[in-house]
């Protein structure tokens, strides 16, 4: 009875990592949650543990708002085991994921339709020999952190191995995810998707983004619009890898439409049933695929920040702004040494965050000086290290 309510959301923290059986980071640049608010969040879903028969197969998933909904689900829960509710509505092809389509796949649910998605997890062995198959895992946390703190984060940060949710028609995949805060007016935030899958020979494999408008298609991707009237948001969506990309668009009623099927929704004029699907495939087909995107964040008519993508042998460097991003193309942590740039700029100081690093001490040097600028002790919880750097070139 004495604990009295704060009513100011401001003291909350920006970033909240969930860990266990359901990994996630829920990521914001502020709490104003008014009709006018221009603070940003993003949900990033990882992998580990299915537990109940309500859980969808989204595991990898990403949720994007900032004045009204940009990347988002287009399943509708309208009544439960319908064809419908089991074969889009829970499907991955309703949410941001990965898909592997192999035509010849077939589930065991027969109510699931084939989009190229995840497996039902939720099953019993069938016989002895899958007893010990873990059968309700889909995925393991590789790494995961907030820096440099929950409170006032420029960084959230999540990486999986999301291999098990998928049948064996995909070998190996990762996703690794960067929440970017910019701190920007006209563009306060930015996420960070890294891809690596290797599938059979032959199979396609396409990185989705669904939304509730109809996207306007650019060079490498696309540009997402909320949907209202007033301080509409922006998305845009820059596909940096593969170097040669194809893309799909359906919607206006036909995203419920896939690979020859076609399911349909209970309220087929509700917003959700209208709404796009936008999927973006590797144009060679390449048995193991590297996909690199960066969603920038902001107002309709902003100003976007300069995005520079450059890979290296086992890593790829972003640049936003003051910002500078290194995450892993390769699906394990990296042991070995690299290099990376600090541009030169109007900004004297740069926040780097370094992923996907092997657990052990790793030396952070500065190749103008030649001497050690930083030692850092990386945890294999976080796999990650925090910096704030001068322009130059490290090591």
């Amino acid at each position: 009875p004495d604990l009295k309510a704060d009513m100011n959301l401001a003291g909350l923290p920006l970033s909240r990592n969930f860990p266990g059986v359901l990994p996630s980071i829920i990521a914001r640049t502020g709490w104003d949650i008014g009709a006018t608010s221009s603070d940003v969040m993003v949900e990033m879903k990882g992998g580990d543990t299915h537990f109940g028969n309500h859980q969808h197969m989204d595991a990898g998933a990403f949720q994007i708002f900032y004045r009204g909904e940009l990347a988002t689900d287009l399943g509708m829960y309208g009544f439960y085991g319908t064809l419908y509710d089991m074969g889009y509505n829970k499907r991955s092809i309703a949410h941001n994921v990965m898909l592997a389509y192999d035509p010849t796949e077939v589930f065991r649910q027969k109510r699931f339709a084939n989009d190229g998605g995840q497996r039902f997890i939720q099953e019993h062995p069938r016989n002895v020999r899958e007893i010990n198959k873990p059968v309700f895992r889909y995925g393991k946390t590789l790494a995961t952190d907030v820096h440099p703190n929950t409170q006032r984060p420029f960084f959230s940060y999540i990486w999986s191995d999301l291999t098990q949710a998928y049948s064996d028609k995909v070998e190996g995949y990762t996703r690794g995810m960067c929440f970017v805060n910019l701190a920007d007016q006209d563009c306060p935030a930015a996420l960070i998707v890294v891809d690596r899958m290797t599938t059979r020979h032959g199979i396609q494999k396409s990185w989705t983004v669904n939304s509730l408008t109809k996207p306007e298609e650019t060079a490498r991707g696309v540009n997402i619009y909320s949907k209202r009237d007033f301080m509409r948001g922006k998305l845009s969506v820059n596909m940096f890898l593969p170097r040669e990309i194809k893309k799909e668009i359906a919607g206006g009623g036909k995203a419920t439409s896939f690979f020859g099927q076609t399911l349909t929704p209970p309220l087929p004029t509700a917003t959700q049933a209208q709404g796009y699907r936008t999927m973006i495939s590797d144009a060679n087909e390449q048995d193991t695929a590297l996909f690199a995107a960066v969603m920038l964040i902001g107002a309709e008519n902003g100003k976007k920040p300069q995005v520079t993508c450059k890979q290296n042998w086992n890593n790829i460097v972003f640049t936003i702004n003051n910002r500078i991003v290194v995450m892993p193309s390769i699906s394990k942590p990296q042991d070995t040494g690299f290099r990376f740039t600090v541009p030169a700029g109007k900004d004297k100081t740069y926040y780097c965050l370094l992923t996907g690093l092997q657990t052990g001490l790793w030396n952070i040097c500065s190749l103008n000086s030649k001497k050690i600028n930083v030692e850092a002790t990386v945890t294999p919880e976080e796999g990650s290290v925090f910096l704030q750097l001068e322009p130059g070139e490290y090591q």
